[in-house]
């Protein structure tokens, strides 16, 4: 069966091509490391402005340090006091097993999770395969990451 191709198109800033094969759309994507390149100095300009953004923001600010450290000196010992409440009931929370709610907030008590030793369960199945109907395996994921210590 001869498959028919349409003319290439360009897919967006990205560089992806398109390529139509009957009815079915392939999409190419270039080559990886350059798009990567190209997302690094898009995240370098989005760094520059947002540095550019902070220096104007210093610059309003510039003659009001005091008047900011009175509220940050209010603001610690309530943020502190928060977090020993915080801790407080979730441990109320956990110990009673079940959920408390108040008039604007409430503190929702879960079950926990129950995982299992995947190496050690895959050493079982050696001699028990009929465990392996069990097993679950999700999609891969891919992150993107700085190479070295680099933003």
């Amino acid at each position: 069966m001869q498959q028919h191709v349409a003319p290439v198109e360009t897919l967006g800033a990205a560089g992806a091509v398109s390529q139509i094969v009957a009815t079915n759309v392939v999409v190419v994507p270039p080559d990886v490391s350059q798009m990567l390149d190209g997302l690094a100095d898009i995240r370098a300009e989005i760094e520059k402005v947002a540095q550019a953004k902070q220096t104007y923001i210093d610059s309003l600010l510039d003659g009001h340090a005091s008047t900011l450290s009175a509220y940050d000196a209010q603001i610690a010992p309530l943020s502190a006091r928060a977090v020993e409440l915080e801790n407080a009931i979730k441990a109320a929370v956990a110990s009673g097993g079940k959920t408390v709610k108040a008039s604007s907030l409430q503190a929702v008590w879960a079950a926990g999770r129950v995982s299992w030793d995947s190496k050690g369960l895959e050493g079982v199945a050696v001699v028990m395969p009929e465990i392996l109907k069990f097993r679950k395996v999700g999609e891969p994921s891919v992150s993107i990451r700085p190479v070295g210590g680099a933003k």
